[in-house]
C-alpha cells in the first residue's frame, strides 16, 4: 500500500485490533474503559503550519516509534488499510523509549 500523508497526520498500527462497526466507525475501548492504547508509527507527514503565525512545526515522531495514543481522539480507520489508524500527531500522548 502506497500512502502519502500531509501535514501532521500519522498512520499507526495498533497493538490490539480496535472494534470497528460495519460502517467503518471505530468504537474505542474508552467507551467501556478509560484506557490509552499503544501502537507503532508506520508513516507520517512532514509537519504543519500554524495558521495564525505561518510558522512551520516539523513532525516529532519517526517511522517505527512506539507510541501511546489517545483513544478519545478523532481516528480514521478502514478495513482496506489493514486496520491501521490515521490521526493527528497532537493525538499522540507519548513516545515509548526502549
Amino acid at each position: 500500500m502506497r500512502v502519502t500523508l500531509f501535514g501532521d497526520r500519522v498512520l499507526i498500527k495498533p497493538d490490539e485490533k480496535e472494534k470497528l462497526t460495519s460502517g467503518g466507525i471505530v468504537i474505542p475501548d474508552s467507551v467501556n474503559q478509560n484506557k490509552n492504547k499503544k501502537g507503532t508509527v508506520i508513516k507520517h507527514g512532514d509537519g504543519a503550519y500554524d495558521e495564525r503565525t505561518g510558522d512551520f512545526t516539523p513532525i516529532t515522531v519517526k517511522e517505527g516509534d512506539r507510541i501511546i495514543y489517545d483513544t478519545t481522539a478523532q481516528i480514521m480507520q478502514s478495513p482496506e488499510w489493514d486496520n491501521l489508524l490515521l490521526m493527528r500527531e497532537s493525538d499522540l500522548l507519548t513516545i515509548i523509549k526502549q
